[in-house]
């Protein structure tokens, strides 16, 4: 029977790739058949050796094979959902590092990584290399990767990273990066070696003939490949290790990229390049193209495809539970529930269904200020935990800001006691030059709620500034002000020449405190910051300043 791949891919898009057929092979007493993955390898049931198979994966390859689009406009969607997390449906499993990524950060979060590296396939860079159709656009070669380790890799070898060497580096006990290097040698995880290894073996056989004029056919080697510019080797090395490392059993993510790159197509959009890895399919021909029996006859019945490996099969079955459309992103004070997110079965053949085999029993949680940065819950179900990380901010910029000074004025000894109209005063480290218009006006109060109030009705300041005397470089400037109830002020918030912020505060009645103001910057600027505060509200009544904050650089 035809079994149905169906991947839940983002919210509201689903799609269904056609799979394998399991068919009753009753001709045979023994083996397994030769009609699985719908009947993609029939005509390579036997072969004579190792190049006889490998002409016949050649021709398999190139039968109904479409190149995809790398960029023009830039192709993220392939990776979005070849590589997308088996437990979490909005973000990708990525090369070098244990911590799955957000589907929309991309280029800084996650990149695409070629597994045969592109300069060594091409002899170009690979902004220029993936501008041609094939070897460097060949998604069964692309993977989701770290941003990090991509350029770490660089265009290095796959092979053991040598301890001894005098430019080895391991990362692996760096956050949640895993993967070592040396100078010749780049070593993923061992959860990365069998699909990256994989993924190499493909290319030797779909380019063992030049697909272009510009380039020669691809090789893999014993001796590691060192690349020089204009001199493209088309090769990549440590032949025996990646063999070795054929010995990681492909699992459901390996496979779901495989039939994901064969056959996805959503929105009407092709996504698919119509061909598929026949080492991932079964990993066994490795041994027959590349290792110790190439010199040997072989015959298709006698290997175990993944798909039996992997039970895909056993459709019906749970592998595992996965969740989509989760609230990312908290406030303190707010609350996180299991309402936040949808939580799905997803059966051994890759259907995806609601969820009605059990009562997830995830507790709610009240975020505090403890929590702030990011904090994971684990949603524990029979199969699998699902972690789910979360972004916890204070609604209150100026709490995560590296200066922050609340006035306290001059009451009971406060921050401002003894200071006079236009003198300096050190706040919390920073020095900062305090002055008004109004010669007859004065530091009037100190609310606690409200902050310190500077003039009265009928000494009003007209125009106040406050200012540091030295230029920091900052790239978040904020104030929280105010001024008499029904009145409205004018401000700006100023780095050097620059005014980040600037804008009118209304005081209503019943307000039960001041109003935060100012903004964070993408480049940093270096300057004097300033607060200037005027408008009817400062020639009419009294002004409030309760803080001032910034986030040095």
């Amino acid at each position: 029977m035809n079994k149905m791949l169906k991947f839940l891919l983002l919210p509201i898009l689903a799609f269904s790739l056609m799979s394998c057929d399991s068919n009753n092979d009753t001709e045979e007493d023994t083996g397994y058949g030769i009609h699985f993955y719908n009947g993609y390898y029939e005509d390579i049931a036997t072969w004579e050796d190792g190049e006889d198979l490998k002409q016949k994966l050649y021709t398999i390859l190139h039968d109904g094979y479409q190149p995809l689009k790398y960029a023009s406009p830039t192709n993220w969607e392939t990776n979005q959902y070849a590589d997308q997390a088996l437990d979490d449906f909005e973000k990708v499993d990525i090369l070098y590092d244990s911590e799955n990524k957000d589907k929309s950060n991309t280029n800084t979060g996650w990149q695409r990584e070629h597994a045969f590296a592109a300069s060594l396939m091409t002899g170009k860079l690979t902004s220029e290399a993936v501008g041609t159709l094939g070897r460097a656009t060949d998604f069964h070669n692309l993977f989701a990767a770290s941003s990090t380790g991509n350029g770490s890799r660089g265009n290095k070898n796959f092979g053991m990273a040598n301890p001894e060497n005098e430019n080895y580096t391991p990362v692996s006990n760096s956050s949640s990066l895993d993967y070592s290097y040396d100078d010749i040698n780049f070593e993923p995880s061992d959860y990365d070696k069998g699909r990256l290894a994989r993924s190499i073996f493909y290319m030797g056989v779909m380019y063992s003939v030049s697909e272009s004029v510009l380039y020669q056919p691809l090789t893999i080697q014993e001796e590691p490949v060192v690349y020089s510019p204009g001199n493209p080797p088309y090769a990549i090395g440590n032949l025996s290790t990646l063999l070795d490392w054929n010995n990681f059993s492909v699992d459901r993510l390996e496979y779901q990229h495989n039939e994901s790159v064969h056959s996805h197509v959503h929105s009407g959009t092709n996504k698919a390049q119509g061909n598929r890895n026949p080492f991932v399919d079964y990993p066994d021909l490795v041994d027959y193209v590349y290792g110790d029996k190439k010199n040997e006859s072989g015959a298709l019945t006698d290997l175990k495809p993944s798909y039996l490996e992997l039970e895909i099969d056993k459709g019906d079955e749970i592998a595992n539970y996965a969740i989509s459309n989760a609230k990312r992103n908290y406030n303190v004070g707010e609350t996180f529930s299991k309402a936040d997110y949808t939580l799905v079965e997803v059966t051994k053949d890759f259907t995806v269904r609601p969820n009605t085999t059990f009562t997830d029993t995830t507790a709610n949680y009240s975020f505090s200020s403890s929590d702030i940065g990011i904090k994971t819950f684990n949603i524990v179900t029979p199969n699998n935990t699902i972690k789910l990380p979360v972004k916890v901010a204070d609604p209150d910029p100026m709490n995560s800001t590296s200066y922050l000074h609340v006035l306290t004025g001059k009451t009971n000894g406060g921050d401002l006691t003894g200071f006079s109209k236009g003198g300096t005063v050190t706040l919390s480290g920073t020095s900062w030059k305090i002055d008004w218009s109004n010669a007859n006006a004065g530091i009037y109060q100190y609310q606690p709620q409200w902050g310190v109030l500077f003039g009265t009705s009928t000494n009003p300041v007209n125009s106040f500034t406050m200012e540091t005397i030295s230029s920091i470089s900052v790239d978040a400037f904020y104030a929280k002000i105010s001024c008499a109830s029904g009145k409205t002020i004018n401000y700006s918030l100023t780095i050097g020449n620059t005014t980040i912020a600037s804008g009118s505060v209304t005081r209503p009645s019943g307000a039960d405190g001041p109003v935060s103001v100012g903004t964070e910057i993408e480049t940093p600027i270096n300057g004097i910051l300033k607060l200037t505060i005027n408008g009817s509200g400062a020639t009419q009544g009294y002004i409030i300043v309760h803080s001032l904050a910034y986030n040095a650089i």
